[in-house]
């Protein structure tokens, strides 16, 4: 067990015993857009999505440093690893939620990588692409089924020793 995970864990334990109920996972879940399993978002528009890295992310703690980005025209199959987060803990790889090509990049998070973080669903998202196959918007997480996942998974680390 990460000391910062025992830390967390201790935290919600003293606050859970003194009457406190709150949940520690970050759930602002905007409806207006679709989850991956991963912690991605994605905003369609038409042919076009938008996508960017949940504050629910458990990776995304602490300051990110520097945000690596593809290129623009860059053709994405789902899964593709194509962009990097790198923050104090951990980097980030961010998947492509859907097939397609990079059309726009956030050039804005080469001077500010914290937009990442601190508004992960405005200023902070990472790049748009034209969608190639909308079938694959099947596998994707409506806000409510995310939602519900990321409750169970709060509970189960909870629970868990």
């Amino acid at each position: 067990v990460s000391e910062a995970r025992l830390a967390r864990v201790l935290l919600m334990s003293d606050a859970l015993r003194a009457g406190h109920t709150f949940s520690k996972i970050s759930m602002n879940v905007p409806e207006d857009r679709e989850y991956t399993q991963s912690h991605e978002w994605v905003r369609v528009d038409g042919e076009s999505a938008t996508v960017g890295i949940t504050s629910s992310d458990p990776t995304v703690a602490g300051e990110c440093s520097r945000v690596r980005l593809p290129e623009v025209r860059y053709a994405v199959k789902a899964g593709d690893s194509v962009a990097t987060a790198v923050f104090a803990n951990a980097n980030r790889e961010v998947r492509a939620p859907l097939s397609g090509s990079i059309v726009e990049i956030n050039r804005d998070l080469e001077s500010n990588p914290e937009l990442v973080r601190k508004d992960p669903y405005g200023a902070g998202w990472l790049f748009r692409l034209k969608i190639e196959a909308g079938e694959e918007m099947e596998h994707l997480l409506s806000s409510a089924v995310y939602s519900e996942r990321l409750h169970a998974a709060e509970a189960t680390e909870v629970d868990s020793p």
